[in-house]
């Protein structure tokens, strides 16, 4: 029995030895087996440290040139959709500026400078971004408070503004045009915080004005926060503007100013209009020629025998080329026009091709047959396209469809058909056919006591469109610009 215990602790010891040998020989450390792990480790480590750093600093790991670079978009061919991307484009910085806080931090300010630098690289239209970037590098984005970084919008859009010939804003209505869609949290806090803080985000300009009584003197100074900038100069400038601007009495009416109750309407000289019945009596015509079509109209708007407006332009641009005569109510024909702009301005954006004038006629005849016993609307669509050239369509009342090779329309129609008839001829030259349509609103305008005023045409080509404007003082002969 002593002897078996015996042998059992041998065993017993002899297999411990040969774990022992087995762990020391083969297995190693763990540090010996896998060498790469505190390599790895310890790089991961050093890797966060220096980001940690670089967002202290600012840098967020990105180049140093990527926000120096050109734009990266090609040149957007699309008149349409370049002019609805910057509406578009506008509103969202507008918006944005509205909603930066009045005291960022820091990071806050790096942030919308660096989105804006980046925002004019990648803007899907390459030569307007080129631009953009030359903007700011002449006039750097503000991006110190919520006044300066809505002003310096405000002062870049005007300058892109003055550059396309386009009417300047009034920065001094900014804030209530783009309205930020603050809740009653944000405008409770803003109310709390005091009006009248520093200049408003609509003064449009980078400023902190403070008026303050001079001794013996009682003027007032204004103070102008400074970011390193050219322009701080050109934003006093703007920002004395608005502050003195006059203010209009608004009790006082000019000679000619109306007075409205319901739908009559008053003027200060006695003379009763019902804008209800506020009438386009007129004259208007389309013509085909060699290379397109010509629209023409009288400028006289009339209601019953008053004469509301002398120089109506009844020629309403619906696409680049495609454009309408309206004849009726004044309110039906521009609420249709207006409809139709859209409609087409929509078409193009999803085709990416612009539309046809065989389309936008057939988008007004919907229109006007689905509401003829509601609309008082004769109109007369003509235009160019690539697909069928120079086409001209009436749409008289009662929403029909009719292509013609020249319509005419409105109360001075009537009397000009035998005129039309004799002097029309097929595939004419440009200033025969400008001459024609000339010489038949002349005729109208003369016969008819509704039809009036100047002659106002657009012609349509392949080059785009060019407006003619004829006066009565020089016998409709001469034309001006």
């Amino acid at each position: 029995m002593a002897r078996r215990q015996h042998l059992s602790l041998m065993v017993l010891l002899g297999f411990m030895a040969f774990l022992t040998l087995t762990y020391f020989t083969v297995g190693g450390s763990s540090a010996e087996r896998y060498p790469v792990k505190t390599d790895v480790l310890r790089s991961a480590a050093e890797d966060k440290t220096d980001i940690a750093k670089e967002a202290q600093k600012g840098d967020f790991g990105l180049p140093s040139d990527i926000l120096k670079g050109g734009a990266i978009a090609p040149k957007l061919e699309n008149a349409t959709i370049k002019a609805e991307l910057g509406r578009s484009s506008w509103r969202l910085l507008h918006t944005m500026m509205a909603r930066f806080p009045e005291k960022p931090t820091a990071d806050d300010s790096l942030a919308l400078k660096t989105y804006i630098q980046l925002f004019a690289r990648l803007y899907p239209c390459g030569d307007c971004a080129a631009h953009f970037q030359k903007l700011l590098a002449k006039y750097p984005p503000q991006v110190s408070s919520r006044n300066a970084a809505a002003g310096w919008a405000c002062f870049v859009h005007n300058e892109v503004n003055a550059r396309l010939k386009k009417p300047l804003f009034d920065c001094n209505n900014i804030g209530d045009f783009y309205d930020c869609g603050c809740g009653d949290d944000d405008k409770k806090k803003k109310d709390k915080e005091g009006s009248g803080k520093g200049a408003g985000a609509g003064e449009g300009a980078a400023l902190k004005t403070q008026e303050r009584k001079e001794d013996g003197g009682g003027g007032s100074s204004v103070s102008v926060e400074k970011e390193g900038s050219v322009w701080s100069s050109a934003l006093l400038a703007i920002s004395m503007k608005v502050r003195k601007l006059p203010k209009v009495d608004r009790s006082i009416r000019p000679p000619g100013a109306m007075f409205r109750t319901g739908s009559l309407t008053m003027r200060a000289d006695g003379i009763h209009v019902d804008m209800d019945r506020l009438k386009k009596g007129e004259v208007n015509m389309a013509v085909t020629f060699k290379d397109g079509v010509i629209l023409g109209a009288d400028s006289r708007t009339t209601t019953g025998a008053y004469i509301a407006n002398r120089v109506t332009d009844k020629l309403t641009k619906v696409h680049d080329t495609i454009w309408c005569c309206r004849s009726g109510s004044a309110a039906d024909t521009q609420a249709v026009a207006d409809i139709v702009q859209y409609q087409l301005g929509m078409f193009a954006m999803t085709n990416g091709k612009p539309p046809t004038t065989q389309t936008a006629a057939a988008i007004f005849q919907e229109i006007t047959y689905a509401n003829k016993d509601r609309l008082t609307a004769g109109l007369i669509v003509a235009g160019w396209d690539e697909r069928h050239g120079g086409q001209v369509y009436s749409i008289p009342l009662g929403g029909s469809l009719h292509k013609q090779s020249y319509a005419i329309g409105g109360s001075g129609s009537t009397y000009i058909y035998g005129y039309c008839d004799a002097n029309w001829k097929e595939g004419m030259e440009e200033a025969d056919a400008v001459n024609f349509v000339k010489g038949a609103l002349k005729e109208a305008i003369k016969w008819d006591g509704s039809s009036g005023g100047v002659i106002r045409m657009v012609v349509l080509t392949r080059k785009g469109a060019d407006r003619h404007l004829y006066l009565p003082d020089t016998d409709y002969k001469v034309r001006h610009e």
